[in-house]
């Protein structure tokens, strides 16, 4: 229908012819910008993120024809003067094998002398199986006192059933790689029952190796410490994880209760002492009765300032206190990691402390903000042990990556079926998880510790894995060139 058979007025005819010149022209500017996107599909990607040309840095010499073939052939690996991130060469490694080079060329026939060597390390996997042996244990009566005198079986503890080796073997798989107790179980050809008598034995020969670990935490100028719920018999419990960089303690308890960690500090209360040094925690009040000094993690508090930026988006005064605290904390939390001197160190520190200081002390209006603020204002001497020793971290993450295998046996296994369940746990994860904090093989330190048992139950199992005096592997020394009114973190006798 034509607009003259229309009745309408003069201005809507006018509308509708501007309508029409609109979708005409709409449909030239596709059409042309079609044309336009096919001819850039067909320019070769030579030009690099500027209309000008490939970008160049004004410290660089412009790129030459080339040189992108160039860049492909480069060596692979970190740049110069970068640390590379590849898998490191092993110190000890299990087995050292010479290759001799071959007595003929294999070009020419003539004889070829060893005139140099070069090392490689070779990482290769070994198939596991398991053995049974049928063993034949001869006995006799002495002629001298008329005891009855039987042979000692190597490897295997009397009346055991499994060797030492399977046994430390299945115990790392679980309580260290965490596996499931069924996918063990099924790898090791042995039922459920047997593997739980075969871990209740083995933590009950284990147990006086609590004693030198829990004098040694108390011993360690920076500890660690977080809790995460756990399960037992369908009963709700906390597992808590208590930690220096050298050792581990695991324990279940009942409640969130101050009464668990508190166990490691009886003694030192009994005597009326505090613990030297500092734990590391979150702000959960219950370690505020800790004999012992804090550190806040700074990890928490920074998630705390992101909750509340995303609660308030356009309040202008909260986005700003966010920002610059998180800021703040975030430089806090990376210092440790920077590869610079302890004049540095302590320097940069000590401007940060200032700087957060300085950002909570100005008084704000906003409700949310004043509560960060009086966390920072009110708790001074729980905040700041990371600027005054360089030891101590500002966050808690080690702790909390401690307690991510017990977070995945909890997912996986719903926790422990009974208080005995719990109890073996504590022990075998206190002892495997500091063996291999301190550079041991747990399989075969643990292995080497049960076959001494095995040749004579006077042997101290507790001083062959965990002797007396420092552990082996150092802790962070106290940095050298420490500024004038430091403190120093003294460990305890």
């Amino acid at each position: 229908m034509a607009l003259r058979d229309l009745r309408l007025c003069g201005g809507c005819v006018e509308k509708m012819r501007e309508i029409d010149r609109l979708k005409r022209k709409a449909a030239r500017q596709a059409r042309h910008i079609a044309e336009l996107q096919k001819k850039l599909n067909a320019v070769p990607r030579t030009i690099h993120e500027t209309p000008f040309g490939r970008s160049t840095s004004s410290s660089r010499v412009p790129i030459k024809p080339g040189a992108a073939e160039e860049k492909r052939r480069r060596k692979g690996g970190a740049s110069p003067g970068h640390e590379g991130h590849g898998r490191k060469v092993t110190a000890q490694p299990d087995v050292t094998e010479r290759i001799a080079v071959p007595a003929r060329c294999p070009h020419c026939g003539e004889a070829v002398p060893c005139e140099q060597v070069h090392e490689r390390t070779v990482h290769d996997l070994v198939e596991q199986h398991i053995r049974t042996r049928h063993i034949l244990v001869e006995s006799g009566d002495c002629k001298g006192c008329g005891r009855h005198v039987q042979g000692v079986v190597p490897g295997v503890l009397p009346r055991a059933k499994y060797s030492n080796q399977f046994v430390a073997t299945v115990a790392h798989q679980h309580y260290v790689g965490g596996r499931t107790q069924g996918d063990v179980c099924r790898q090791a050809g042995i039922g459920s029952g047997a593997f739980n008598h075969a871990m209740q034995a083995l933590a009950e020969r284990l147990e006086p190796c609590l004693t030198p670990l829990h004098r040694r935490f108390l011993a360690d100028p920076v500890r660690f410490a977080d809790e995460t719920p756990w399960r037992e018999d369908g009963a709700n419990r906390y597992a808590w994880l208590l930690s220096t960089l050298s050792v581990s303690i695991f324990l279940v308890g009942r409640s969130r209760a101050t009464d668990v960690p508190m166990e490691l500090f009886k003694a030192l209360l009994r005597e009326g002492r505090t613990a030297a040094g500092v734990l590391v925690v979150d702000r959960y009040a219950v370690y505020g009765k800790l004999p012992v000094a804090l550190q806040y993690c700074y990890a928490h508090l920074k998630r705390d300032l992101e909750e509340l930026a995303a609660q308030f988006p356009k309040d202008a005064e909260v986005q700003r206190f966010c920002r610059l605290l998180i800021n703040l904390l975030s430089r806090a939390m990376g210092l440790r990691k920077r590869k610079i001197s302890d004049r540095r160190y302590y320097q940069a520190a000590a401007l940060l402390r200032q700087r957060i200081v300085e950002v909570c002390a100005d008084q704000a209006s906003h409700p949310g903000v004043q509560a960060m603020q009086d966390i920072f204002r009110q708790n001074p001497h729980r905040l700041y042990h990371w600027a005054d020793d360089r030891r101590v971290p500002a966050e808690n993450n080690y702790s909390e990556r401690g307690l991510r295998p017990t977070v995945i046996a909890r997912k996986l296994s719903f926790g422990s079926q009974s208080p005995r369940g719990s109890r073996t746990r504590e022990i075998l994860m206190s002892v495997l998880h500091p063996l291999h904090k301190q550079g041991h093989n747990p399989v075969r330190k643990l292995t080497e510790a049960l076959d001494a048992l095995a040749r004579g139950p006077a042997f101290d199992i507790a001083a062959f894995l965990f002797p007396p005096g420092p552990p082996p592997v150092p802790l962070r020394m106290p940095p050298a060139g420490r500024p004038p009114g430091t403190t120093v973190l003294a460990a305890s006798t």
